[in-house]
């Protein structure tokens, strides 16, 4: 576990009425809809579409119904997000997916991951760090006969996951996200709370609106942090925006060397201009690099072109290096000019790290 906090948001009783005629209409659940709005603002928050979000599922058998204990199974639960999906048709997605998931909500987590790394050597120890809970945030304990209980909230400080969002229905829908914070800031989460009412809104408003559409801080305050650029700009723009705002500024310092805006934006310019012509978005890049600026420079580089990259450690063996391009279908790999191993049949870029 890693240092962690919650913090509590709730909605209007209004909108969780809203909420169920939404399910009622697309006959689903209030879970289904809330946690498609959670998909929904981790894909604009990440500018990520392909998402697996993790939930706790009940499988107690009916067998064990008076039996005190713990019967709930992890569930991965994976959707992707198109540019032409509607509110109406990523719920229609989500209720397809549970059904399909029905059959194997039994499946224990651990098997499920050992199987994945039997297709795919590269594939992490986790299948997802966000999950979505349906909780119990009511203070009633235990009862017993001529003793007073009290009850009173624990809380360890810790968190399993990166980022997760519970909800429990009053008499409106009352939400805590808790989340690792060594991954988030408080300010940040208070604007993922505020661009998931948001989305609460726009979804209740018109199933036929394009997922795209849907704009989570337009009536939000602007997040700030220093000289942080509001959350919903995309890494590229708040990157040219610094570089042209603070151009005599460090934006890279070292044991040995000062990097100004000024100086990191004309080496991302420079790699930019050079990859143009000689890589594809349509498959991802593998940047194989030391950590230096120049490594800096060039990821930047490829964020600007919508390149998705895999950034690895030159020090891993070629043959890692071979099942993560071959796991991935990278369509190139970028390598200083002094990596004299033989990758194969991929296209090879060489940089010079001086």
């Amino acid at each position: 576990s890693d240092e962690g906090r919650r913090d509590h948001f709730s909605i209007s009783k209004e909108l969780t009425l809203k909420i169920k005629q939404l399910a009622k209409q697309h006959k689903t659940t209030d879970f289904m809809i809330l946690m498609a709005c959670f998909y929904t603002v981790l894909s604009k928050y990440a500018n990520q579409y392909d998402l697996t979000i993790g939930y706790p599922l009940d499988i107690r058998p009916s067998a064990c119904r008076n039996l005190f204990g713990f019967f709930v199974n992890n569930i991965p639960f994976r959707v992707i997000l198109s540019p032409e999906d509607t509110v109406g048709s990523l719920l229609q997605q989500m209720n397809r997916k549970r059904k399909e998931l029905k059959p194997h909500q039994k499946t224990d987590l651990s098997q499920i991951i050992r199987y994945v790394r039997e297709l795919y050597p590269s594939a992490p120890d986790s299948l997802y760090n966000v999950s979505f809970i349906r909780a119990n945030f009511a203070m009633t304990g235990l009862e017993f006969p001529d003793v007073d209980v009290i009850s009173k909230p624990i809380s360890t400080n810790a968190v399993k996951d990166d980022l997760c969002l519970l909800y429990d229905e009053r008499e409106a829908f009352e939400f805590e996200i808790e989340f690792n914070q060594h991954r988030f800031t408080s300010d940040y989460v208070q604007y993922i709370q505020a661009g998931y009412i948001a989305c609460l809104e726009a979804f209740c408003s018109d199933s036929d609106l394009l997922i795209r559409d849907i704009n989570l801080y337009g009536s939000a305050a602007i997040p700030s942090r220093g000289l942080i650029f509001p959350i919903n700009e995309d890494l590229t723009t708040r990157f040219i925006n610094y570089a042209s705002k603070f151009k005599n500024a460090p934006s890279v310092i070292t044991i040995d060397q000062v990097l100004t805006y000024r100086q990191l934006y004309d080496a991302v310019a420079n790699w930019r201009e050079i990859f143009f012509n000689r890589l594809s978005n349509e498959r991802p890049v593998i940047v194989c690099l030391p950590r230096t600026p120049r490594l800096l420079s060039v990821l930047l580089a490829l964020q600007w072109l919508e390149i998705t990259y895999i950034p690895i450690d030159p020090s891993i063996s070629l043959e890692r290096i071979q099942i993560i391009a071959e796991d991935s279908n990278a369509g190139a790999i970028i390598v200083d000019v002094f990596d004299s191993r033989e990758f194969g049949t991929l296209p090879i870029l060489c940089v010079q790290l001086s």
